[in-house]
């Protein structure tokens, strides 16, 4: 091709057709001009095509890792809920002075005990490290981050520290004076059950424990269900993105 125009430029010189020939050459600037912003372009929508394929693998990442927390969530509801209830029986023992029996063993047990969630937060951090404007939907971008930066961090720094402290601080000095835990199991049986059913702390105990975990399960619902629009969210942009 370089050649055939190589051709037309010598032959319009040699018959000295002047004027033909700037046409010509204003003619062959422009193919050229044309012809890199050709390549450009298409060098552009190669390039956006990957931008747009990454933020998809992104948002892909984003959505498993969000799916894992869900699952954490889910657990962690489910064991809570059934320590509650455990706190509940034996307070229900204390308030009416009921008598001993060997199935209260897994609720004293279980005094000390509740679950924690626990996130993987590789692909947040992933994110950051490409930067956050990869993602172009800047109100999914926003609550992308927010559930990361706020939401899971708050059921971890301070819902579980809560429940770490007074465990620490309360729970477990007053567990290790009044009961005896069953070795190899979860189950605690009372040095003095009568005098554990009359003791103020105890019942103080109770209430604290059901109040303060069923304050985490009630949050813990309302993320869940944050979670859950989030991911199906994301699931619409990866379509719309595709």
């Amino acid at each position: 091709m370089i050649k055939f125009f190589r051709n037309i430029r010598k032959s319009l010189i040699m018959e000295n057709k002047t004027s033909k020939y700037l046409k010509y050459a204003i003619g062959e600037i422009v193919l050229v001009v044309i012809g890199i912003l050709i390549a450009l372009q298409i060098n552009n929508w190669n390039e956006q095509r990957k931008y747009k394929n990454l933020e998809i693998t992104m948002l892909a990442e984003i959505r498993e890792s969000l799916e894992e927390s869900l699952a954490e969530i889910n657990y962690m509801i489910k064991r809570n809920e059934n320590y509650v209830e455990h706190y509940e029986k034996l307070l229900n023992h204390v308030n009416n002075n009921l008598p001993y029996d060997t199935s209260l063993d897994d609720r004293f047990g279980a005094l000390e005990f509740w679950v924690s969630p626990y996130f993987n937060y590789s692909a947040f951090e992933t994110l950051k490290n490409l930067g956050a404007e990869l993602i172009s939907n800047d109100s999914l971008k926003k609550r992308i981050i927010r559930m990361y930066d706020r939401d899971l961090k708050f059921l971890v720094n301070d819902y579980d520290k809560s429940e770490w402290e007074y465990s620490t601080g309360v729970v477990h000095p007053f567990f290790s004076k009044h009961l005896e835990r069953t070795i190899n199991t979860n189950k605690a049986v009372p040095n003095n059950y009568n005098e554990l059913m009359h003791n103020a702390e105890f019942k103080n105990i109770l209430t604290a424990l059901i109040v303060m975990r069923s304050r985490g399960i009630s949050f813990s619902q309302e993320l869940k269900m944050t979670l859950e629009n989030l991911i199906e969210d994301i699931s619409k942009e990866m379509e719309k993105l595709n």
